[in-house]
């Protein structure tokens, strides 16, 4: 009757009886916003201890930071040969890249990781098994196509090769130096002598 009079009916609510007003208002919050940034981590390796190991994980730092990637994990090995297996630094970057921790692994050159052609078939697994995208600033990397895979496997190849030649050729130098009669470090039965300075005065 009352739409027949010009009148028009109020919206129907689909408030419940008890329900106040603010209650029925309020929204729910939007959920969080996951980081569109990629989560990365950083691994650097040098193999003596004289060797500047901050230098190359600035450099690491500073990538990450240009490319717009979250750094979550930053490891490395001091005076460890690339040709040992167990490392801390890389242990850590293979328990935490099976974890899920970080998508983005970043090193200076491929032979911080490996320089065997044995340890590069296992980061080759590691890199298909977790899907970690393995960024080298020395040279571009690329698992996702047979070619790029073929490339790091000659890559490794050739890193060891690189490796046992120097070895090689050390051993070679050394035979030689005995043949001649000198002496390569330190002689049999040295004994350390104290440093000739001024004396101590006695307390």
């Amino acid at each position: 009757m009352l739409e027949q009079a010009g009148f028009e009916a109020p919206p129907v609510s689909d408030r419940q009886p008890g329900d106040s007003a603010a209650a029925s208002d309020r929204q729910e919050p939007d959920p969080p916003i996951a980081s569109a940034r990629p989560r990365a981590a950083i691994y650097a390796r040098v193999s003596t201890g004289e060797q500047n190991i901050v230098q190359q994980k600035d450099l690491l730092r500073r990538c990450c930071a240009e490319r717009g990637y979250d750094l979550v994990l930053t490891a490395s090995d001091k005076a460890v040969s690339g040709s040992e297996r167990d490392r801390v630094g890389w242990n850590r970057v293979l328990y935490h890249g099976r974890r899920g921790d970080y998508r983005v692994l970043v090193v200076q050159d491929l032979d911080r990781i490996c320089r065997n052609w044995a340890m590069g078939v296992e980061v080759e697994q590691f890199i298909l098994e977790t899907g970690i995208r393995l960024e080298s600033l020395g040279e571009p990397v690329d698992f996702s196509s047979a070619t790029g895979r073929l490339m790091f496997r000659v890559k490794m190849c050739v890193a060891a090769h690189q490796r046992e030649s120097t070895i090689e050729r050390i051993k070679v130098g050394v035979e030689r130096a005995k043949l001649e009669g000198k002496y390569l470090g330190r002689r049999k039965g040295a004994v350390n002598r104290p440093k000739r300075g001024r004396p101590r005065k006695k307390k």
